[in-house]
């Protein structure tokens, strides 16, 4: 009965937004900071000022995109598949991953905190990523685990 309620919840709060969602559609530039370590001992700490540009797109409570470029071009994006709960009433939360080719991945776990009009206003969380280099011939494997934050949200009427 618990659960039950916990989805009613969740699913009042997607269809409050989805008016909103249905006009406009939003996406995140998101700053990243962590620690990667590499098979070849090459580890670096990365910011704002040494990292790669990300953009975070909201589909639907069951799939983030995540890509490098603000046109969320297919070969540069990353569907990210999870879940979404609500933590508050202006915050939601999504737990996802998503395999990238045979041996890397990518996982996050995020907060959303919504604006009075029911959209989200900005996103943090943290990630853990895989690059799973099994081609000898490739760059070597590097695994990379640190925070994101939104920097910039842009609205898109389609």
């Amino acid at each position: 009965m618990r659960n039950f309620a916990r989805w009613l919840l969740i699913v009042g709060f997607v269809a409050a937004a989805g008016p909103s969602l249905a006009q406009q559609v939003d996406f995140f530039k998101i700053e990243m900071s962590g620690l990667e370590h590499c098979a070849d001992l090459d580890n670096f700490k990365f910011n704002a000022r040494n990292n790669v540009d990300m953009w975070v797109r909201i589909i639907d409570d069951q799939e983030w995109d995540f890509a490098l470029s603000p046109l969320f071009l297919e070969a540069d994006t990353i569907p990210m598949i999870g879940h979404t709960y609500v933590t508050s009433s202006k915050k939601f939360a999504f737990t996802g991953a998503q395999f990238i080719g045979t041996t890397g991945f990518l996982a996050v776990d995020a907060t959303a905190q919504v604006d009075k009009n029911a959209l989200v206003s900005k996103i943090s969380g943290t990630f853990i990523q895989d690059t799973g280099a099994d081609d000898p011939n490739s760059p070597p494997a590097c695994i990379s685990a640190g925070k994101f934050k939104s920097t910039e949200r842009t609205l898109v009427n389609p």
